[in-house]
């Protein structure tokens, strides 16, 4: 073999080896864009306190920077609304979450035997791209929020009144 064959044959090599990493280089940006980009629907709790009722909503948002359709939300076991009579989000299939948006629903926590875990499993999916994720909402975190209750009274004033509101609205910004 001459060393023009045996540099060619190399230059070769080096060429198909250079051409293999930039393909793998593009797809490994091409999936940190779409994970940059993707939207990240989310089911969680959250307590909120006015004087002395505590509330937990329940809340689908989506975190992410593209919408998503939601093709389908199950609890394990299932929440129930008393007042709508029905079972919670039970309409939110085929509904269109855009970034930053959420939907809430609530639900009293005053009976304490109430507090369980539930699983909730969301589908979602941005054109042909299908999305599933699993999150455990446990409930007992309410037992922990250690919020002093302010009880309502004719006495207090309305300055009182907007103090209690704006301590609660800030405390929920920490």
């Amino acid at each position: 073999m001459k060393m023009t064959e045996f540099t060619s044959i190399i230059g070769v090599i080096v060429a198909v080896v250079a051409l293999g990493i930039s393909v793998a280089s593009l797809i490994q940006n091409q999936k940190s864009i779409e994970r940059a980009n993707r939207p990240y629907v989310v089911v969680y709790i959250d307590i909120l306190q006015l004087l002395s009722t505590r509330n937990k909503f329940i809340i689908i948002k989506n975190f992410g920077k593209t919408g998503a359709l939601i093709n389908s939300l199950t609890f394990t076991p299932e929440y129930y609304s008393s007042p709508l009579q029905q079972k919670v989000f039970a309409n939110i299939k085929n509904t269109f979450i855009a970034p930053g948006q959420s939907f809430t629903t609530i639900k009293d926590l005053s009976k304490l035997d109430d507090y369980k875990e539930v699983t909730a499993q969301i589908n979602y999916s941005v054109g042909k791209k299908h999305y599933e994720d699993e999150f455990v909402l446990n409930e007992n975190i309410a037992k922990d929020a250690l919020i002093p209750k302010t009880k309502p009274s004719d006495k207090l004033t309305k300055e009182e009144v907007l103090t209690n509101l704006t301590e609660e609205v800030l405390r929920r910004s920490l």
